[in-house]
């Protein structure tokens, strides 16, 4: 009786780690503000105020009125919505929702194919780490996430439209109910009722037009050369990609071997882990998307590896030692987490719970960065002090926060919206200029910006720009600002030479807001 009762209390304690506390402390660890949400949150901003969606840019000066299909109009205007109620706890709450109904319905994926709490905990842990790594910011894809975990668990090809509406990843649910239809999986609309969902996503503002956006997007080369997530495995600089891509291949492989092939039943489910497969191999923003797929089939071979007639005598005493070193491994995980993130960043650092800097020292001098994007808090603030309107010449991963901060007083050259507004041309003048290449005179001629917002660290574009009469008119540890000598602001230019100050880093310059 005591040994099933300990028995009990460890199945407890461990199904509280695995399913509760890691997921929850790397939900909460992984809280910096991506680049995009800042320009979607504007755009919410302006479909609430004008009764529609976008349907020309209006946001920057270089590709003013450039036709722009939207195809995240709804995540943008519930994001909105919920940070007009709430606040920033409004992001949280949107994202806590969206991540904690996705991870229940892995949860109840893997239930559906194992018994065995070891093979529950095994197969969750991995989905949930990878999930919760790559994939927690609060962005629109955590919708297309949450709807290929829904539609593997209940193939409903209704879920298709309103997915449309809030993120380009619908395709991804219309090809995997595709491959449930080509796989004969029980309660799959057939292919009929995947054509007639599929048709329906036309209902949408922009109607075939929304399509035609996604499509594009996914053959757009710049994004490919220059953003991380939309590079392959095989070329990204990340080697950790790679890593999480060949366990997932090896454990996939093994268990198609042993178990898959055998069960004509569960075809569907491998077809679509096959296909999360190479959807990973693509792109390494898709891992999560492998990892969801992959956890049915997986659990699957786990469960009849664990009951194979010939290991049943062992695999008892397998769980003991499994059950022990993973409760060990667990414990120290959670015990290392909870004490950087409720003690040392708090207590010791004076860092909100949920950031995650490499340091914790707000430089008042050029140095270190933290691993982040920074946003360019200081050098909106002195924008705003001095009422300055303008046209601004931005690094990319800034343009969303300035628009966020500074819109309609001034206009950016650029922003991540570069598959949906600008085009392969611009981004190129945008590399070159931001470069200081050969090219940046012209697009200054070209665009004429009255400011210049610039790494401080990178100083070839500010040493060609002083040589071609610009000047500094602020500065910080991240950031620098450069309006002309002739220009409007040349009263700013000069009170800079004469007190050329370097400005202290802003408080937590990564985080929202």
């Amino acid at each position: 009786m005591r040994r099933l009762r300990s028995r009990e209390t460890t199945d407890l304690l461990l199904a509280l780690l695995a399913f509760v506390l890691l997921p929850a402390g790397l939900f909460l660890l992984a809280d910096h503000a991506d680049p995009d949400l800042w320009w979607h949150l504007r755009t919410g901003r302006l479909i609430w105020e004008t009764r529609g969606v976008p349907r020309a840019d209006t946001f920057s000066f270089s590709a003013a009125g450039a036709p722009w299909v939207d195809h995240e109009w709804g995540f943008e205007a519930l994001a909105y919505a919920l940070y007009r109620l709430f606040g920033p706890f409004g992001l949280f709450l949107l994202k806590a929702a969206a991540l904690g109904a996705l991870l229940w319905l892995v949860h109840r994926l893997i239930s559906s194919r194992a018994k065995a709490l070891s093979v529950r905990v095994c197969v969750f842990s991995a989905t949930s780490f990878v999930v919760l790594s790559l994939g927690s910011s609060c962005r629109p894809q955590l919708f297309t996430y949450l709807g290929c975990a829904a539609l593997s668990l209940w193939p409903a090809a209704w879920l298709l439209v309103p997915w449309s509406w809030l993120h380009g990843g619908f395709l991804a649910g219309a090809c995997l109910l595709l491959i449930f239809s080509f796989g004969r999986r029980p309660a799959s609309p057939g292919l009929g009722g995947t054509l007639v969902a599929i048709a329906a996503t036309a209902v949408n503002p922009y109607g075939l037009g929304l399509w035609r956006r996604v499509i594009d997007t996914l053959f757009f080369v710049p994004l490919r050369e220059s953003v991380t997530e939309w590079q392959s495995v095989w070329s990204t600089a990340v080697p950790g990609y790679r890593v999480c891509f060949l366990l997932y291949a090896a454990a996939l492989a093994a268990g198609w071997l042993w178990h898959g092939r055998r069960r004509a039943a569960e075809r569907a489910s491998w077809l679509a882990a096959a296909a999360g497969l190479a959807a990973g191999l693509v792109a390494v923003r898709h891992l999560p998307l492998l990892a969801i797929l992959a956890a049915a089939p997986l659990a699957g071979a786990l469960e009849a590896l664990r009951a194979a007639p010939g290991l049943r005598p062992k695999a008892r005493a397998a769980d003991g030692a499994f059950f022990l070193g993973l409760n060990a491994a667990l414990l120290c995980v959670v015990f290392l987490v909870a004490s950087w993130a409720l003690y040392w960043l708090p207590i010791r650092g004076g860092i909100p719970l949920g950031a995650i800097p490499a340091q914790t020292a707000e430089d008042a001098a050029l140095g270190p960065r933290p691993g982040v994007v920074l946003y360019p808090k200081g050098a909106v603030r002195f924008i705003k002090e001095n009422g300055l309107s303008a046209r601004l010449m931005n690094p990319i991963e800034t343009g969303g926060y300035l628009l966020w901060h500074l819109y309609p007083q001034c206009k950016v050259f650029i922003d991540t919206r570069m598959d949906q507004v600008y085009g392969e041309e611009q981004f190129r003048a945008y590399v070159d200029f931001a470069q200081g290449g050969p090219g940046a005179q012209s697009v200054l001629a070209k665009y004429e910006p009255d400011l210049v917002l610039h790494d401080a660290l990178d100083l070839a574009l500010p040493l060609k720009l002083t040589g071609l009469g610009w000047g500094i008119v602020y500065r910080d540890p991240d950031y620098l600002l450069m309006a002309r000598r002739s220009g409007p602001f040349a009263r700013l230019v000069k009170d800079y030479a004469q007190y050329p100050v370097i400005a202290p880093r802003s408080a937590l310059p990564w985080l929202f807001p």
